[in-house]
C-alpha cells in the first residue's frame, strides 16, 4: 500500500513540469464555471484597445506563449488602499505574473472566436515561483 502512495506522489510531482507554466488555482472563491486554469509567464506585449495580455514562458529549451483578454473594469488595489482600473499597458514588459482565465467564445462578423478571458492577475515577485 505504501508503494502505491509513493507512486501517486511521484506522478503528482512530475505533472507540473510536463505542462509548462499552465497550472491550477489554489482553493478560493472563483466565478461560476471556472475550472482552475492559470498561466504564469513574463509579459511580452499588451494591447490597450483589445485589453490583451501576451505572456511568454521560457526555461532551458522549452518555451510557451499565452494570450488572454483582461475583463473590462478590472481593478487593482494601490499601496495607499485605493482601487485603480488597470490598463494593460500599465504592466511593464518583462513583468512576471499569473493569469487566472476561463476559455470563452464570442461572435465577430458571424464567426465564433475562442479566447482566454482573464478575470484575475497575480504579480509574481522575483524570488517566488507563484504567489
Amino acid at each position: 500500500m505504501r508503494s502505491l502512495y509513493v507512486f501517486f506522489f511521484s506522478i503528482l510531482m512530475l505533472t507540473p513540469g510536463l505542462r509548462g507554466q499552465h497550472g491550477s488555482a489554489p482553493n478560493g472563491y472563483y466565478p461560476m464555471g471556472y475550472s482552475g486554469d492559470t498561466f504564469t509567464g513574463q509579459v511580452a506585449n499588451t494591447n490597450d484597445s483589445t485589453r490583451e495580455i501576451f505572456l511568454h514562458y521560457e526555461k532551458e529549451n522549452k518555451s510557451e506563449d499565452f494570450s488572454g483578454v483582461l475583463e473590462p473594469g478590472y481593478k487593482v488595489e494601490m499601496k495607499n488602499g485605493t482601487e485603480h482600473e488597470l490598463k494593460v499597458s500599465e504592466i511593464p514588459i518583462g513583468t512576471r505574473l499569473t493569469a487566472f482565465y476561463m476559455k470563452k467564445e464570442r461572435k465577430e462578423n458571424g464567426k465564433k472566436i475562442k479566447y482566454n478571458n482573464i478575470f484575475k492577475v497575480l504579480f509574481v515577485l522575483p524570488d517566488q515561483k507563484k504567489l
